[in-house]
């Protein structure tokens, strides 16, 4: 559930104006994990947002959430868009072809976040050198993932650099009249968003560990599988090649541990060191 310090956290934002746009949205994942004491902190401000601000609270359904929540909501059911719908929606507004489309939602989640991701030449450096990670464990020793995982490291956090230039430049317009307690809840926001991109960035690195390896799966099974990562079909042969079924399947049991443990908090380096090193593991047991 969520704490009451955290819900103070974002009630003590919600007041602050934007910094580069004209609004603010506020995104609350599993709102069926609000508790009656977080819930009451947030009514207020629920059912009187202040102007240029909206909430949207995700859940499985409205009925497990608390009903006091849900009578200041307007409720929008969503539908899970097929992978062909969304990889069509992206070809057209990017012009790229269908396979490239198509690997660009599986990696980034959803037609939106696939735009973007077709449009950010370091996100896509990010996935390549995942895809290289993977391919080079067969043959790699401890020095080697090590490496790998700290080169990762820094491809994930390479699209932060412009983020964090853009908020530098904001403190110092606005150094010489916020107060010392606004500058640091200023500061203190700018950490929290390049926190939630990099986590993103890396759950998106993962997103790609887990295409990939799902892709050596269906091969495994059938050589002339649909897959995803048509662009690294070479790779994919060659860890088909090196591997089995059962192998394959531990690969993807040690991606999704990483997934939960980026969920968890834990240290992103650790994780997809512990992944990589499990990756090659599974690889090595034909």
């Amino acid at each position: 559930g969520y704490l009451i310090a955290q819900t103070r956290e974002l009630l003590d934002d919600v007041p602050l104006a934007p910094i580069r746009a004209k609004a603010k949205v506020y995104i609350i994942d599993r709102a069926e994990q609000l508790r009656a004491n977080t819930a009451n902190a947030l009514l207020k401000t629920l059912e009187e947002p202040p102007e240029g601000v909206m909430f949207i609270l995700l859940g499985t359904s409205a009925d497990v959430m608390l009903p006091t929540i849900v009578s200041r909501c307007q409720c929008v059911p969503f539908r899970l868009v097929s992978p062909a719908v969304a990889a069509r929606a992206v070809s057209r507004a990017t012009g790229q072809d269908l396979a490239r489309c198509r690997m660009a939602v599986a990696v980034a989640g959803s037609p939106t976040r696939g735009i973007e991701f077709l449009k950010s030449a370091e996100r896509q450096d990010a996935r390549r050198q995942m895809v290289r990670a993977i391919d080079s464990l067969i043959a790699a020793d401890e020095a080697d993932v090590l490496s790998r995982a700290k080169s990762l490291i820094v491809a994930v956090k390479a699209p932060l650099a412009e983020v964090k230039s853009t908020q530098e430049k904001v403190l110092e317009q606005n150094a010489d009249y916020l107060s010392r307690g606004a500058l640091k809840q200023l500061e203190d926001r700018n950490k929290r968003e390049l926190n939630a991109r990099e986590r993103s960035g890396i759950m998106e690195a993962l997103a790609s560990a887990r295409t990939l390896m799902r892709d050596v799966l269906l091969t495994l099974q059938d050589e002339a599988a649909d897959v995803v990562n048509e662009d690294v079909r070479d790779t994919i042969g060659r860890l088909a090649a090196a591997t089995n079924v059962a192998g394959a399947t531990r690969a993807l049991g040690a991606v999704a541990t990483a997934e939960r443990n980026i969920a968890r908090n834990v240290t992103p380096q650790l994780a997809i060191e512990v992944m990589l090193f499990d990756i090659r593991k599974a690889l090595k047991c034909r």
